[in-house]
């Protein structure tokens, strides 16, 4: 589910949700159809990602549901949470502002699916390049997560290290297929490969989650 957030297709910059009334939606609403509608391919560029008229629409008609109006006003006025939602970009990790909206379960539930994406995505990128700063940061952040399926927020971390489990196996399996021995003359090499395959420090940074694997 790709997050776009519907302010950032209004140009109007408000500096108060109660500035927002059903008419100015209507007609903010008719400005970026006609916007789209005018462009080439009926799309519009937010954050390096396009959206097309459907999108857009969709996206404008939820602003009629208070709650949500409230949550995208919220996320529109906190540019680093929302670029993560569309880019997945750290920087939210390392500006985080604590805000009792987090505390909200229908802020929870709103904002999850698009949450659980992103912090996948920067977790994983994190491990891959040994990032030992923001998976600190990454771990300390609560989940904004119901608990109805945190996996979600893991998936590809736990693919990432299932890899490197399974190249770990394939090694001593072919250790053994060769009966090849180690000693201290030797041994050097084997540590330098396993080395080479994953960060112990990144592994002790990852959430508890992965104290399973």
């Amino acid at each position: 589910m790709q997050f776009l957030n519907p302010f950032d297709l209004i140009n109007s910059d408000f500096d108060s949700i109660s500035e927002i009334t059903p008419s100015i939606l209507k007609k903010e609403k008719r400005k970026v159809i006609a916007d789209v509608e005018l462009s080439e391919d009926n799309s519009i560029l937010i954050s390096r990602i396009r959206f097309y008229k459907a999108e857009c629409i969709n996206a404008l008609n939820e602003l009629e549901e208070p709650l949500k109006l409230k949550f995208y006003f919220f996320l529109s006025k906190y540019p680093e949470l929302n670029n993560f939602l569309y880019r997945s970009d750290p920087e939210f990790f390392y500006t985080l502002r604590h805000d009792k909206i987090f505390d909200s379960p229908d802020f929870i539930a709103f904002i999850e699916p698009y949450f659980a994406k992103s912090y996948n995505a920067a977790l994983v990128q994190a491990l891959r390049i040994n990032d030992h700063p923001t998976l600190k940061l990454i771990n300390s952040f609560p989940l904004l997560s119901t608990g109805k399926n945190t996996d979600q927020f893991f998936q590809d971390t736990y693919h990432y290290l299932q890899d490197k489990i399974n190249t770990l196996d394939d090694i001593s399996n072919k250790l053994e297929a060769d009966n090849r021995s180690y000693n201290k003359n030797n041994i050097n090499e084997l540590i330098h490969l396993i080395r080479n395959l994953i960060d112990t420090q990144s592994l002790n940074l990852l959430p508890s989650y992965f104290q399973s694997i």
